[in-house]
């Protein structure tokens, strides 16, 4: 449960404070298998952000930065945690309604219980790792991208892009790990959208040597702006 509101300073500057609500139960039998103990926090976020975006079929341009900072206070044994999240993107249209991409996320907790962690892996910037697979109470990414419009049809754009991306994650329990590497994937478009309805990733995470395969359909397949 949550609850938030947004202030707009200019069209592109805007602060925003949120306070949540978290409870999550386990059945006596998760946790004697797990040793993961219930989550019972409260807390607030408050977030800066710069936003100066437009849309031109099928892309999104522009620049994006934002930082957030966040404290929450446990009950019944969990901890108080702290959480600071940042993201940059840039996007601009070196041709013919192409696309090209730089982005950076960072994050970084302290005491963050396991059913807060961050989850890495399928979205801009991680998706050489497995999708929603990786936890980690601190980890950076970066990518550069180049889209091309591949087919315009009635209502939507079939595109297809190129990207390498690096970055690193660590936890508690995972020491800090690099990954890297190229991809490539097919998009769908639907006009008025500027996140993919539907794509498809391949990527080769240079460390480990292994292929990664995701598919999204809509926000499942990225981080929404």
């Amino acid at each position: 449960m949550s609850f938030g509101l947004e202030y707009p300073f200019s069209e592109e500057f805007s602060i925003a404070g949120s306070w949540g609500y978290n409870r999550s139960i386990l059945r006596p039998e998760s946790f004697a298998a797990t040793g993961i103990p219930d989550l019972h926090s409260t807390g607030i976020i408050g977030e800066i952000k710069w936003k100066d975006l437009y849309y031109d079929i099928p892309f999104e341009y522009g620049f994006l930065a934002k930082t957030s900072i966040g404290w929450n206070w446990g009950f019944d044994g969990t901890p108080d945690y702290l959480t600071v999240n940042g993201r940059i993107k840039w996007s601009l249209n070196p041709s013919r309604k192409h696309l090209f991409v730089i982005l950076g996320n960072a994050a970084w907790a302290q005491n963050l219980p396991v059913q807060q962690q961050f989850r890495l892996g399928g979205s801009p910037g991680s998706r050489v790792l497995p999708m929603g697979r990786i936890p980690a109470d601190e980890y950076a990414d970066s990518a550069v991208e180049y889209n091309v419009p591949l087919w315009f049809f009635p209502g939507g754009t079939l595109s297809s892009k190129v990207f390498y991306e690096i970055g690193y994650y660590k936890s508690d329990i995972v020491t800090r790990t690099l990954f890297h590497g190229p991809g490539l994937g097919i998009e769908i478009y639907i006009n008025n959208l500027a996140i993919p309805a539907l794509q498809f990733n391949v990527a080769w995470n240079l460390e480990t040597n292994r292929y990664q395969f995701n598919v999204g359909v809509g926000m499942a397949g990225g981080n929404p702006d």
